[in-house]
């Protein structure tokens, strides 16, 4: 970091960890959406993009995903397990280097769901800002009557 002596000081560096939590916003069979915030300090440079790693279950270690464009705080990982706990952890980039990364709490489940807007009452809503509630259900349930 470098801080010139004036009366405004200027930081300059890597940005800040990007601001959490991160948030599963879709989950399918096999993809999981996520979700974060910009970081408050971009370390004097704007933020160039963000980079996504996961994690299986109780492995050690995080793999790349993907690297998003500069203002895109949302991504979907694609080809996970059906069933498999994913973490995940984002860092963000300018021109000076990466954040520290800011990693998921909770685990994300891949898992068949179905959706219903409790406003609409339709699988897949964009017209209202709606929760969308996800149900589980068992075949069995489905067929008992």
């Amino acid at each position: 970091m470098l801080c010139l002596i004036s009366p405004f000081c200027v930081v300059i560096g890597p940005p800040a960890v990007p601001t959490g939590p991160i948030k599963c916003t879709q989950i399918t069979r096999d993809s999981v959406t996520i979700q974060w915030k910009a970081p408050k300090e971009d370390g004097g440079s704007r933020i160039t993009g963000y980079i996504v790693e996961k994690k299986e279950g109780l492995r050690h270690t995080y793999v790349h995903v993907s690297k998003t464009l500069s203002e895109e705080t949302t991504l979907t990982v694609l080809g996970l397990n059906e069933g498999k706990d994913y973490y995940f952890r984002v860092y963000a980039e300018n021109k000076y280097g990466r954040s520290p990364a800011l990693e998921s709490k909770e685990p994300a489940t891949p898992k068949r769901t179905l959706g219903i807007c409790v406003k609409h009452h339709c699988g897949n809503c964009k017209n209202c800002n709606q929760a969308i509630v996800f149900v589980s259900c068992k075949w069995s349930d489905l067929c008992a009557g």
